[in-house]
């Protein structure tokens, strides 16, 4: 089980203000592989990249439960989030 967690301070904007999920610098980057596992954005983080190679529930808290959203396997999912957001997660 691994879920990357990468952290961007902004993404970047084409010329109407439409955000571009490609090209951006990370500023940081997170793996979690154990299941109940939960981390802690950095401070200046505002979007984050989840990819999984296990379906799992993510919740931006703690506690994370199978009310969560769910990410198949396989999948790669961008979250807007406040800064120093906790992620958890468990098995899918």
């Amino acid at each position: 089980m691994k879920v990357t967690i990468t952290e961007y301070r902004q993404l970047p904007s084409d010329t109407a203000s439409n955000n571009l999920l490609l090209g951006s610098a990370p500023s940081a980057s997170q793996v979690l592989t154990v299941f109940g596992s939960s981390v802690a954005t950095a401070g200046d983080t505002s979007y984050v990249r989840v990819a999984t190679d296990t379906a799992i529930h993510l919740r931006q808290g703690t506690g994370a439960t199978t009310s969560d959203p769910y990410l198949p396997a396989g999948s790669v999912e961008y979250f807007g989030c406040n800064r120093t957001t906790t992620f958890s997660i468990i098995a899918g």
